[in-house]
């Protein structure tokens, strides 16, 4: 891993204007933090990769892997940290910038993922508007099915 962040990190110095570096340097930063236990370093780590996601989306705010990954991540942060309507802002943007591009079947998992942060903010409408648009572009996608389907 420290072979990829190394040729990541010297890419982006040679190209700054490049977001695809920052973006996979900070999923690079992201997979790191898996592979390490002390949680200090794994919260250096997560903020690092937050900043280059910003820089990512600040170089193309289109770039739709830098700001899944960074939504992703951030959903993951601890509650104490308040980024829910952060996380939500980003997922929200996300699905806009989607929806003005022809479906491609990983775009489904944004309105999983969104559906799930309204229900952690305990708005249950919002995450049920989600799914169900989510549904009406992805008809065969089982998380969003799960999603709609009634509890027992």
């Amino acid at each position: 891993m420290d072979q990829v962040i190394g040729e990541l990190e010297r890419r982006m110095a040679a190209d700054p204007r490049a977001a695809e570096y920052p973006a996979e340097l900070g999923a690079a930063y992201l997979k790191e933090c898996a592979l390490i236990q002390d949680i200090r370093e794994r919260g250096i780590l997560a903020m690092k990769a937050d900043e280059l996601f910003d820089t990512a989306l600040n170089l193309d705010s289109s770039n739709w892997d830098a700001r899944f990954t960074k939504a992703l991540a951030m959903s993951y942060w601890p509650p104490q940290l308040n980024k829910g309507q952060e996380v939500i802002e980003q997922f929200t943007a996300l699905i806009q910038q989607q929806e003005m591009q022809p479906p491609q079947p990983q775009f489904a998992r944004s309105y999983v993922l969104l559906g799930e942060q309204y229900q952690k903010a305990g708005n249950s409408d919002s995450a049920q508007q989600v799914w169900q648009r989510g549904a009406a572009l992805f008809p065969d996608n089982t998380d969003l099915e799960n999603k709609l389907a009634p509890t027992p």
